[in-house]
């Protein structure tokens, strides 16, 4: 199927035409009508070769929903939205007619993969209430649908014309292309070890249907809609990867539980903030609670005890120290923006900060390679050729201790264009200071 879809289709502003179903006979014989036409464009991932395990078809569109909001007079979004979904037809030839009055103001949320049960919550829900519609992960998405997308559009139509929309992923994307052992303790490089689990910790479990506020019929306004207002990195916290600019996507309270909706039963229920939760876990322990998919989605596992994941062996000199991954890992968009920055600290102080933890078996004995991931940014793909490992690992899945430091060389960019080079964990600079 064709990823670019055409909401609407028309040349001039026109007398009353019978708009799409379910608005034929809205509009009075005489009244004006202009005509927006919506262009929902998906952007495409390069293939790598870090994408072979796990990887989801994150392009595929299976259903669109699209929401109008105007109320009127009223200054807030406090209305219910007309609703539309594309029927399979219109999908395939990609016309969809939608027309307003001249000079009519509007506004749009589009939605891609939602499920029937999720798409008429949101169609009952008053616009500026969207914001605590919150829905579990596993609920959100199931992999009976495509990826969840999401865009924003506000129409003045003053005019015949036509609209871009870019439809963004709600979530991002982790793809690790290897794991080198390469210790500056050769003791080590002679010990039987092993990767046992690669792991995206502390990462959002639930989703909102709306990422701000939603406080005028503005376009001022309207971007935050789904995936909130606009976050600047500040040189003391810099975000995953490098990145100035992000969307705050949901900020999660570093809490115990949330109240979410449950599409099944139609009722809230009380759901867990965070998904693969490891702050304040014991020492040896890596904490895993995603089920099903995203068990899949968030953690890649080795059997260790049938040889799998071994980068050293204390029998085999010729034993390989590059455990090939090409593991894609996804994660919801939101974060924990609370705590003390960074990985390096104590028991006391480590913070719910997403992260990218590696867990390793010496000799039976688990470490652990915690890598910071503040504000990873939704719709955006992070591409990790190889991590190194290079001296002993934590003792703890969510932290380094204060007395160890850890270097990171990450380079990250958007969805569509990545390129990572090496990181190296376990490391300490000249003075024994944490360099990240």
């Amino acid at each position: 199927m064709s990823f670019l879809v055409i909401l609407a289709a028309g040349v001039s502003c026109n007398k009353e035409i019978p708009g799409p179903a379910g608005n034929d006979g809205e509009y009075e014989l005489g009244v004006e009508m202009c005509t927006a036409t919506f262009k929902l464009n998906v952007k495409r991932q390069p293939k790598t070769k870090a994408r072979t395990i796990g990887a989801l078809d994150d392009e595929s569109i299976d259903r669109i929903d699209v929401y109008e909001y105007n109320c009127g007079r009223q200054t807030y979004w406090d209305c219910l939205p007309v609703h539309y979904v594309l029927t399979a037809a219109e999908l395939e030839s990609g016309v969809f007619h939608v027309q307003n009055p001249t000079n009519a103001k509007k506004g749009y949320l589009f939605y891609a993969n939602l499920s029937p049960a999720i798409a008429d919550k949101i169609a009952n829900t008053y616009g500026n209430r969207l914001y605590n519609v919150n829905i579990r992960s596993i609920d959100f998405y199931d992999g009976t649908y495509g990826v969840p997308m999401g865009g924003t559009k506000y129409v003045y139509f003053n005019a015949d014309q036509t609209v871009d929309v870019s439809l963004e992923r709600f979530f991002y994307r982790v793809d690790v292309g290897e794991i080198v052992a390469d210790f500056e303790d050769e003791s080590w490089m002679g010990k039987d070890v092993f990767v046992k689990n690669i792991a995206l910790i502390n990462t959002a479990a639930i989703v909102t249907m709306g990422g701000d506020y939603l406080s005028y019929l503005e376009p001022d306004y309207i971007d935050n809609a789904i995936f909130g207002p606009q976050k600047t990195t500040t040189e003391d916290q810099p975000f995953f990867g490098g990145l100035e600019v992000i969307r705050n996507g949901y900020r999660l309270e570093d809490g115990t539980s949330y109240s979410c909706w449950n599409p099944s039963t139609d009722a809230t229920v009380s759901c867990s903030f965070l998904m693969n939760k490891n702050k304040n876990v014991a020492s040896g322990v890596l904490n895993i609670t995603a089920t099903d998919v995203w068990l899949t989605n968030t953690v890649q596992s080795y059997d260790n005890s049938l040889g799998e994941g071994r980068i050293c062996s204390s029998t085999n000199p010729s034993q390989s120290h590059t455990l090939t991954v090409n593991k894609s890992l996804y994660g919801m968009k939101g974060c924990v923006p609370y705590g003390y920055y960074g990985v390096l600290s104590t028991s006391s102080n480590q913070n719910a900060f997403p992260k990218l933890v590696v867990e390793i078996s010496v000799d039976g004995r688990s470490y652990f390679y915690p890598i910071l991931m503040y504000y990873p940014m939704h719709n955006v793909a992070y591409q990790i050729s190889r991590i190194t490992l290079k001296r002993e690992g934590s003792d703890y899945s969510n932290f380094f201790e204060i007395k160890i430091a850890a270097e990171v060389e990450i380079s990250v960019a958007d969805w569509e264009e990545t390129e990572i080079g090496n990181i190296n964990v376990g490391y300490t600079d000249d003075t024994g200071s944490a360099i990240y």
